[in-house]
C-alpha cells in the first residue's frame, strides 16, 4: 500500500513587509488600550466629577486648588482583574496610592511635571493632563484590553497656577493660624510682567537697575470668602535678615513709598491678592543682592471692616493691630552686570585682561 504524505507549506523567514504590518495591527487591536476619559474644572468647593464607563470602572474626579485626586473602588478594579498594587501615573515612579474603606485615591500634586504631568495654557485658562494606568493583573493567564484613565483638570489663570507653568518658580511662603478659621497659606513669587502670570524661575532672576520687579502675594490655602489679604510692610533688605538695619520700603503701613514714583500698586486689601511693582535698585555699599520681605494680615470683611487702605487719608488706620499676620520673605534677586562695566562705572576683569593684552601684544610687535 503506497501512502502519500501531504507536506506542509514552508513558512519563509523573511515575511512581506505588508504581512508583517498587518499581523502587528491585527495583535495590537487585540490588546489595545481603553481610555477612560476624566475632565473637570476647578471650583472652591473642589467640586468632583463622577462618570461611569462600560469598562465597569466609575472613577471620580476631583480637581484641587493644589492636587489632583482619582477615587477609584477597590471592588471594581478587582473585578476587572486590575494589578491594583503596580498603578501608576505617566511617570511610572508615582505609584503606591494611599487607600480607605473600599477607596483607592490617586493623588498627586497640582504642577508642571509633577508625575508626569502637562500643562497647556491659553489667554484665560490652565489645563492639567496626566494618564493613570490599570496594568492587568499578573495573576491572571490572558488579558485584553489595559485600561487607562486620561485625566484632564482645567484651572482659570490666575497667579496660583501660573506658577505651575515653569518647573522651579522663585517663590517663598508662610502660614497664618486664625482661631476658629483654620490654617492659611501665604505665598509670595515674582513676576515678568504686569500681567502676573509669567513667573520667574530659579537660575535666570538677574535684573538690571533699569528692569521693572512684579512681585505677587495671594492666600492659597484657605477661606478667601471670609478674608481679605493686606500687605501691611513690603521692604527690601541686602541680606536674608529680616531685621537687617539697612532696608528700604516699597510699602509701609499699608501704602506705597511715595518718595518713589516707580512703586505702583495694583491691589491691596481688595481680595485674596496683593500686587505691586517696583523699579529694580542697588544698596549703596558693597552689596550685589536683594531680599525681599513682606508683612501681610488677613483682614476679616464680614464684620464690616474696611480692608482696602485709604492712602490719602491719613487717619485711616488698618486691622494691622489683628494677630492674623506674619512675614515673609524671597531673595536672592541679583543684579545684571552691564556689558562692559561692572554696574559702577568699572571695567570688567575681562574686558580689563583684553586691554592688558592687547597693549602687551602692540608692544611685543613693534
Amino acid at each position: 500500500m503506497h501512502t502519500s504524505i501531504m507536506k506542509q507549506p514552508r513558512i519563509q523567514k523573511n515575511m512581506h513587509p505588508l504581512l508583517t504590518t498587518t499581523l502587528l495591527l491585527i495583535f495590537v487591536h487585540c490588546t489595545s488600550s481603553n481610555t477612560i476619559v476624566l475632565d473637570g474644572l476647578s471650583s472652591s468647593e473642589r467640586s468632583t466629577v463622577y462618570i461611569c464607563e462600560t469598562t465597569g470602572i466609575c472613577p471620580s474626579l476631583t480637581c484641587g486648588s493644589n492636587s489632583i485626586n482619582v477615587a477609584l473602588k477597590l471592588s471594581e478594579l478587582t473585578t476587572s482583574k486590575v494589578d491594583v498594587q503596580n498603578i501608576h501615573l505617566t511617570d511610572r515612579r508615582c505609584k503606591n496610592f494611599a487607600t480607605s474603606t473600599d477607596l483607592l485615591n490617586v493623588e498627586w500634586p497640582l504642577g508642571l511635571g509633577i508625575c508626569g504631568t502637562e500643562l497647556i495654557v491659553n489667554t484665560t485658562h490652565g489645563v492639567y493632563k496626566n494618564m493613570i494606568y490599570l496594568p492587568p493583573d499578573v495573576s491572571q493567564i490572558i488579558y485584553r484590553e489595559e485600561i487607562a484613565i486620561n485625566v484632564s483638570c482645567t484651572y482659570p489663570l490666575d497667579m496660583l497656577t501660573s506658577l505651575g507653568t515653569v518647573l522651579w518658580p522663585i517663590m517663598s511662603y508662610t502660614y497664618i493660624i486664625v482661631d476658629g478659621k483654620g490654617e492659611f497659606k501665604v505665598v509670595m513669587a515674582l513676576f515678568k510682567d504686569a500681567s502676573f502670570l509669567t513667573p520667574y524661575q530659579e537660575n535666570e532672576l538677574q535684573l538690571s537697575t533699569q528692569e521693572t520687579l512684579y512681585v505677587g502675594v495671594f492666600i492659597a490655602e484657605g477661606d478667601t470668602t471670609s478674608f481679605n489679604l493686606v500687605m501691611k510692610n513690603c521692604f527690601a533688605t541686602p541680606s536674608n535678615n529680616v531685621y537687617n538695619p539697612v532696608k528700604y520700603h516699597m510699602i509701609k503701613d499699608s501704602c506705597p513709598n511715595s518718595g518713589d514714583n516707580t512703586i505702583k500698586v495694583y491691589e491691596n486689601g481688595e481680595s485674596s491678592k496683593g500686587r505691586f511693582s517696583v523699579q529694580m535698585f542697588k544698596f549703596i555699599g558693597d552689596y550685589s543682592r536683594v531680599y525681599l520681605h513682606c508683612e501681610v494680615h488677613l483682614c476679616y470683611k464680614l464684620d464690616g471692616t474696611i480692608c482696602k487702605p485709604a492712602c490719602t487719608n491719613k487717619l485711616y488706620r488698618s486691622a494691622s493691630s489683628s494677630p492674623e499676620r506674619s512675614i515673609i520673605s524671597l531673595g536672592p534677586i541679583d543684579r545684571a552686570v552691564s556689558v562692559g562695566t561692572n554696574g559702577v562705572g568699572k571695567m570688567s576683569n575681562w574686558n580689563m585682561m583684553t586691554f592688558v593684552g592687547f597693549i602687551l601684544s602692540v608692544y611685543l610687535f613693534f
